[in-house]
């Protein structure tokens, strides 16, 4: 397994992830801050910033991201035009 070190904590890689490359601009249109979103979707703040970042996060999280959002799960991982 790999592992990203980042200044608060050496956190795995997931390796075969879900990447969600539209989740930044979604977010951004429904005015939610990295921490509001997570704390709505009971999940670490690190997650969210993680996954705006690129790396794959499961489909579980995406799931929870899609439902506080009000968008489809397909949406998140649709490449922005």
């Amino acid at each position: 397994m790999r592992y990203h070190s980042g200044m608060c904590a050496t956190v795995p890689l997931m390796a075969e992830g879900v990447p969600l490359p539209s989740l930044k601009r979604i977010r951004l249109q429904k005015s939610f801050s990295q921490r509001d979103l997570a704390k709505a979707a009971d999940l670490a703040e690190r997650t969210v910033t993680y996954a705006e970042r690129g790396y794959g996060v499961s489909l579980r999280t995406t799931r929870k991201l899609a439902q506080v959002l009000g968008v489809e799960p397909d949406e998140l991982r649709a490449k922005p035009v």
